[in-house]
């Protein structure tokens, strides 16, 4: 976003680009292995779906209100705002949940754990 708000050099916008996305696939990779891990075989599907939904769910709305915001008080303004804002949400959502001890210590499971979820997964029940 401060790279569309400034004018800056389509090269330097695609570096910033790079940089962002770079970030979001890092967490999007512990989010999907976190999911894989810790929910139940039978409900991943339900789960990744819901996710999915929720976390889109606003965009419509973003846009929705991207171009009359834009037109009042002008691009750049919008575009500051929302960089101001985004990163006060993910500052302090970050801030929110790092005294919680699972969240600073990702880690994989024991390897028994492992192999009990491994056996939760199949299914094909054992009798």
């Amino acid at each position: 976003m401060l790279a569309l708000a400034n004018p800056f050099a389509r090269w330097w916008v695609g570096v910033w680009y790079l940089a962002g996305g770079s970030g979001v696939e890092q967490f999007g990779i512990l989010w999907v292995t976190a999911q894989q891990r810790d929910v139940p075989a039978k409900l991943l599907a339900r789960v990744t779906s819901l996710d999915y939904l929720v976390s889109l769910a606003l965009m419509p709305v973003g846009y929705a209100l991207a171009g009359p915001a834009a037109d009042a008080f002008g691009p750049k303004a919008v575009l500051q705002a929302v960089l101001q804002v985004g990163t006060g949400v993910l500052v302090a959502s970050t801030l929110a949940v790092l005294p919680v001890p699972v969240v600073t210590r990702f880690a994989t499971p024991c390897p028994w754990a492992a192999r009990a979820a491994v056996r939760r997964a199949d299914p094909v029940e054992r009798r």
